[in-house]
């Protein structure tokens, strides 16, 4: 019985102890610390790029919503929105041009080069509850 409850406490220590070395880790060290996570449907809503390298961004269409739904970006950067409803959607300004896609389906892709500052608001033409905004710095 003895045996057993040892055995049991080196594993609990053992366990912690592994736990404690993954998360103590500097996480600015890790392989992929330039690679902006905006596919995360659980990240925040506004992602920023301070970086002067041009970045591409992902933009996920899935529940009828853009994810993120609002991305803070450079001049230069690319956007790449994918739509992983079952429904067809669209990327398109609210005013405008700057972004016209064509009715995207499942699995379908639309990117933009935004080349100049500002904030593009946009939507999904089909379902105008889906709303979403660029902002470039």
């Amino acid at each position: 019985m003895k045996f057993g409850a040892i055995i049991l406490i080196l594993g609990i220590f053992l366990i912690g102890a592994g736990i404690y070395l993954l998360t103590s880790q500097n996480p600015s060290s890790g392989p992929n610390n330039t690679i902006p996570n905006t596919t995360n449907n659980n990240s925040p809503a506004t992602t920023e790029n301070t970086s002067t390298v041009p970045k591409t961004y992902n933009i996920n269409m899935l529940g009828y919503a853009f994810s993120p739904s609002s991305l803070t970006i450079k001049s230069g950067d690319t956007v790449v929105w994918k739509n992983l409803d079952s429904m067809s959607h669209t990327v398109t300004s609210d005013s405008g041009n700057e972004l016209s896609s064509s009715s995207l389906g499942n699995g379908g892709t639309y990117s933009h080069t935004f080349s100049t500052a500002g904030t593009f608001a946009y939507h999904c033409a089909i379902h105008a509850s889906m709303k979403g905004t660029i902002i470039v710095g």
